[in-house]
């Protein structure tokens, strides 16, 4: 579970310092966004899993660790969204491959996290806290969907269901 965690707390710190670079190195500004937000996303997993490592280290019962306060991904994504002019949604994404390869990242993530799950037997208060990381990793992955989709295949993403999960899209 040690090195589980200590695998996990890399991964984080690493998606961190991977999300800062493709925000600075995007120019399309939900794009941007996205990567920013979830660069602040990957710093709060790696303080929460840090915490969890620190507890089981010490032989202490991990308390409460449970998803964190954070206003929702799509929230944030909202706003930024209903924030920028229609000429600014519809700009082609500089960074298709940033994408790419962020999708492919919260899919890595998503199977650590439930490899960690598998290993905790048990242990409620490590379940709630990862299956919490999970659900936030999913999340991750698809707002990262849902903007390529937007970004690469506008008329397609307009004609299919996929619209229908960030509907506010559509405005």
């Amino acid at each position: 579970m040690r090195e589980l965690l200590e695998n996990a707390l890399e991964f984080e710190r690493e998606g961190h310092c991977h999300y800062k670079a493709l925000a600075a190195g995007t120019r399309n500004a939900l794009g941007k966004r996205l990567f920013e937000v979830l660069a602040e996303e990957e710093l709060d997993h790696a303080r929460r899993v840090e915490t969890l490592y620190k507890a089981i280290q010490g032989g202490r019962e991990p308390k409460a660790l449970e998803a964190s306060d954070r206003t929702p991904l799509e929230e944030r994504m909202r706003e930024c969204f209903l924030g920028l002019y229609p000429a600014e949604r519809a700009l082609d994404m500089d960074n298709v491959e940033g994408l790419e390869t962020a999708m492919e990242r919260e899919r890595q993530g998503l199977k650590m996290y439930q490899r960690l799950l598998e290993a905790t037997g048990g242990d409620q208060a490590g379940r709630a806290f990862l299956e919490s990381l999970v659900e936030e990793e999913w999340e991750h992955l698809e707002a990262l969907v849902n903007t390529y989709r937007y970004l690469t295949l506008t008329a397609q993403w307009f004609d299919e269901e996929e619209s229908k999960r960030w509907n506010w899209m559509n405005t």
